[in-house]
């Protein structure tokens, strides 16, 4: 499979054999992957927030896959996915975040 490769965007200065050696691999690593590594943390105002934990609550007790759009890109959550609570404390700040966590299939 013919993989494109974008110019180097390294400067002038870094692009010693080593250097142009792995950002081309990881060009090409990242090209054979279908899904780019992503990590988003989105703001939603109150009633949309609801809204869609009243959607994941109705899939999870229907037994169904669960879609959701996060900050752009639509997202299906697998019904074999693991659900956890996470409760964070640092200083005067805290935190709780609901996790759904799975793998997808190669």
């Amino acid at each position: 499979m013919p993989v494109s490769l974008s110019p180097c965007s390294l400067p002038a200065g870094e692009r010693d054999a080593g250097s142009l050696r792995e950002f081309y691999f990881n060009e090409w690593a990242t090209s054979m992957n279908s899904k780019p590594e992503r990590d988003v943390e989105k703001a939603y105002p109150l009633p949309e927030f609801i809204a869609k934990l009243r959607r994941l609550a109705d899939a999870l007790e229907q037994g169904e896959r669960f879609e959701i759009q996060i900050a752009g890109e639509r997202i299906s959550v697998p019904v074999r996915a693991i659900f956890n609570i996470e409760h964070e404390r640092e200083g005067e700040s805290e935190e709780i975040e609901f996790q759904i966590k799975w793998e997808n299939p190669q």
